[in-house]
């Protein structure tokens, strides 16, 4: 730049003239005719410079040639330097004068918009992946600008950086803020709200107050009612301050913060209250009680709190980079946010769920601290879980008729399995909460469960059966069958008593795993049995109870203690032709995953030891089993099916896993039946029956994988070469040739072949 022209620009600056800075830059512009004195003059080092060559361009109409200038920059990807990042944040506060764009363009449109958001795949790829942090920060900002929906990773970035403990950073993002303020009409670019504390906004509301008014209710920090700002509620570092606030002494309304605060850590790390903290909570809780609005007040002050430690720390221990969406913390959720939204979200949220329960009114306090605590888990995955625990505790808490709700807690095992004894109030008739003593002659654990939970709840056909007949028929099975145990899946069940079925399958031996990425699926996983009438009775019971809510498909997962291998692909073969479910010809890829994440069928080398049987080190599991749950009654013709796949896979698979060469050959008939059924079709489902049932995209999250799975792809397309008539014959066909082989090993059996 022209050293007379730099030279009249530092003796205006340092004069404290602002409009000389203007007229000298003005007078130097309005003669300039090429593009690197705009670009210098606007990327000048002093920001006082900068903001005079900024307005003299949105004041003459400038902005075509700037921001041609940038785009140049972009489209070359030659943004390296600090220049060229303030390059950027010049195109920031050009945007905020959108109207002003308009205004100067021949047709009244803005096909300068229509330029920049061509630009957009380019800024998100540099404000993910730039090496320079100035120009990720400005890309960032400038694609929140744009309305676009980013990528959780840009909105941490910018947090961190607004964050920073620069306050000149902050005094010139306040700097473009005011501009894109006074230019928008009174709006504002929502991420601004990320640079801002409690502090900070007491040096805005200084310099200037109507802005920090402006930003203090929209943001949360203020209600829309207050009159004054509330500077020294502010200074103790309360970010959300109500009427009910305003006029108590700030250091006695931040103890009241504190207090809340603790007791919200606690509930979020399962602790257990110490006898003096526990004093003081009940102090503090009964003193809130009689001020229900100021209560309110200083639980959002303290949620807000809690979410700024919560973000500080994530945001040094995650990577955000790895890992699938839902695994990623979900942050910004109360930060920044207006009264009203706050006041929605925690409280009238809370208001409705216990209306729900019917929590008494004296207890509304304590519950809207858990719904709280439940609300600030850090994952959506992990919220849905802890909400799930909430409606348990406090439907067990109503059921169980206690006077008090800290008398129903929720412990946890040293596997961090929750446990609570009381849940059993919400399923079980209080005459059969004792639980029934099972024969010590039954040694089968498969056969233990459905004792116990038959004398618990008797509702399924198979407490129809004498136990002597099952117990027979276990010893009999532990001669020669492999083991099996069986995994039931229910998507949809009532949230209300998940916490008391699961206690009450617990408390039969029955183990319910914590799936917290599964979101609402109820998941019993039943031990191993000797013969496959346990399980059958099991998933029976399940079936027929009130556990499963509104029409779904049950997944049933048969686990079978040895290694199959390739036999498991005519086995599975036939169990995915056999199912009936409607919901499963419908059934798109991405819904398809829980299945596919493992495979069809997978090798697990977890298992539990049976004592009958020769020690195997993996267990084949078949995840193809498929009962389709209607909300109108039970479907018997279904029920038998599912319970005739389960026999006649355990047959099938104890006959390939014998030493009796005999038995081996009916299991080897079989496969070879099956494939010439399959080739007889078409060369299609003869390669879909060859393809890899142990094929697996490793999580079911990777919707995206789904599809790249060689046996995907061949029964999509074997599936769609059979007409209705022809795919109704195959399926009849496969029922008989299974049913057939299944039987003949059966008759082997009895007939004394082991």
């Amino acid at each position: 730049m022209d050293t007379s022209f730099d030279a009249r620009l530092k003796s205006a600056v340092s004069a404290g003239i602002h409009h000389s800075a203007l007229a000298a830059i003005v007078s130097v512009l309005d003669a300039a005719s090429d593009a690197s004195t705009l670009r210098e003059a606007i990327s000048h080092h002093c920001r006082e410079v900068r903001n005079a060559s900024l307005s003299w361009s949105i004041r003459c109409g400038q902005q075509q040639r700037l921001l041609s200038l940038v785009f140049d920059a972009l489209d070359q990807g030659s943004l390296e330097n600090e220049i060229d990042a303030l390059l950027l944040d010049s195109l920031l506060i050009l945007l905020f004068a959108d109207d002003h764009i308009k205004a100067h363009s021949a047709d009244g449109s803005s096909r300068l918009w229509e330029e920049h958001t061509q630009l957009l795949p380019t800024l998100k790829v540099f404000a993910q992946t730039h090496v320079n942090p100035r120009i990720r920060e400005s890309a960032a900002r400038i694609v929140i600008l744009f309305g676009v929906v980013l990528e959780p990773l840009l909105h941490w970035r910018l947090y961190s950086i607004y964050q920073a403990d620069n306050e000149k950073v902050f005094s010139s993002l306040c700097d473009a803020a005011v501009q894109c303020f006074e230019s928008r009409n009174g709006r504002l670019w929502p991420a601004f709200g990320y640079a801002l504390t409690a502090e900070r906004l007491v040096w805005l509301a200084d310099k200037r107050p109507a802005f920090a008014q402006y930003c203090a209710v929209e943001f949360g920090f203020m209600h829309p009612a207050l009159e004054d700002l509330p500077r020294d509620l502010w200074a103790v570092g309360l970010s959300a301050v109500d009427c009910s606030m305003s006029d108590l002494p700030a250091q006695a309304v931040r103890a009241d913060t504190d207090g809340l605060v603790s007791i919200l850590q606690r509930r979020l790390l399962g602790l257990i209250p110490t006898t003096e903290s526990k004093t003081s909570e009940t102090a503090l809780l009964e003193r809130l009680k009689t001020k229900r609005d100021y209560s309110h007040g200083v639980l959002l002050a303290a949620i807000r709190q809690i979410e700024r430690v919560q973000v500080r720390q994530m945001l040094a221990t995650h990577d955000f980079n790895r890992g699938f969406p839902d695994q990623r913390p979900a942050l910004f959720r109360f930060l920044n946010r207006p009264t009203s939204m706050l006041v929605e979200s925690v409280l009238k949220g809370s208001e409705s769920l216990a209306n729900e329960l019917d929590v008494r009114s004296d207890w509304r306090l304590p519950f809207l601290l858990d719904y709280a605590a439940a609300l600030l888990a850090e994952t959506e995955d992990l919220r849905l879980h802890e909400f799930v625990l909430l409606r348990g505790r406090w439907r067990a808490i109503r059921d169980s008729g206690c006077h008090n709700p800290d008398e129903v807690t929720l412990g946890r095992t040293d596997a961090g399995v929750v446990r609570c004894p009381a849940a059993l109030f919400s399923v079980l008739p209080s005459d059969r909460i004792a639980k029934a003593v099972v024969s010590s002659a039954v040694s089968s654990p498969a056969l233990k469960a459905l004792f116990r939970i038959q004398n618990l709840l008797p509702s399924s056909n198979w407490s129809g059966l004498l136990q002597k007949d099952l117990e027979l028929a276990d010893n009999a099975g532990q001669r020669w069958l492999t083991p099996i145990g069986i995994e039931v899946q229910i998507p949809r069940t009532d949230l209300n008593l998940v916490l008391g079925w699961k206690e009450l399958f617990r408390s039969c031996g029955i183990h319910c795993p914590q799936r917290p990425e599964c979101h609402t699926m109820f998941e019993i996983a039943c031990p191993p049995g000797a013969h496959w009438s346990s399980s059958a009775g099991i998933l029976d019971w399940v079936i027929r109870s009130t556990l499963a809510v509104g029409t779904q498909d049950l997944a049933v997962h048969v686990s079978l203690q040895g290694d199959l291998g390739t036999f498991a692909a005519p086995l599975a073969f036939v169990q995915l032709f056999l199912n009936q479910s409607t919901a499963l010809k419908r059934r798109s890829e991405r819904s398809a995953s829980l299945v596919m994440s493992k495979g069809l069928v997978c090798r697990n080398h977890e298992i539990v030891r049976c004592h009958w049987t020769s020690a195997a080190s993996v267990r084949t599991e078949f995840r193809v089993f498929l009962y389709p749950f209607y909300s109108d009654g039970v479907s018997e013709a279904a029920l038998q099916q599912v319970c005739s796949g389960i026999r006649e896979t355990q047959l099938l698979a104890s006959a390939y896993l014998a030493t009796n060469a005999g038995l081996r050959q009916t299991a080897f008939r079989f496969a070879a039946a099956v494939k010439q059924a399959a080739t007889a079709v078409s060369d299609t489902m003869a390669n879909y029956l060859d393809s890899d049932v142990y094929g697996a995209t490793g999580d079911f999250r990777a919707h995206d994988l789904i599809g790249l799975l060689p046996i995907v792809e061949l029964r999509e397309r074997a599936n769609a070469e059979l007409t209705s008539e022809q795919r109704q014959r195959f399926v009849e066909q496969l029922r008989q040739i299974r049913k057939t082989h299944a039987d003949e090993v059966e008759m082997y059996d009895s007939s004394g072949y082991r």
